[in-house]
């Protein structure tokens, strides 16, 4: 019960403020920050363990998804896959399987440390507004499509 009530005050909090900035380096080695993606359009944010058997079937889901291949084809959406654990081998040896058409990258700020984000359960999926605040934290596909649908 503890951990839910952290939780909503956490969303609320985001939801007040703008989503937390942060260094990730991307799989094509360039090192960059999460307000340094395009601002016109909505961002899905994906926290995710390639060891988690959540995430890989939700990673799934998402590269198959047709609503939102087309999103992204259509520059209504784009995605930002972060792996924010330790094991760099790992996210090398993995992170060729999401699509290229993702910003796919791994932490190099400890985003644990900064408390902003709830990476207690994976994978910790977050929707930002063309200004990269938060819409919608612990979001899902279908919660996109609504969005997507309102625009």
């Amino acid at each position: 019960m503890i951990r839910i009530g952290l939780f909503l005050v956490l969303c609320l909090w985001m939801l007040a403020a703008g989503a937390q900035d942060f260094r990730c380096e991307t799989r094509e080695g360039r090192v960059m920050r999460l307000s340094e993606l395009p601002q016109d359009r909505l961002t899905l944010l994906v926290f995710y363990d390639p060891d988690c058997t959540g995430c890989r079937q939700e990673l799934f889901g998402m590269k198959h998804s047709g609503m939102l291949r087309q999103a992204v084809r259509e520059g209504r959406v784009q995605v930002m896959a972060v792996y924010a654990e330790a094991d760099e081998a790992l996210w090398r040896e993995t992170c060729q399987e999401l699509p290229d058409t993702w910003t796919v990258a791994i932490a190099r700020d400890d985003i644990h440390a900064m408390k902003c984000y709830d990476l207690s359960g994976m994978p910790a999926i977050y929707i930002l507004n063309r200004y990269k605040e938060v819409v919608l934290a612990d979001a899902d596909l279908y919660q996109l499509a609504d969005l997507l649908k309102k625009q």
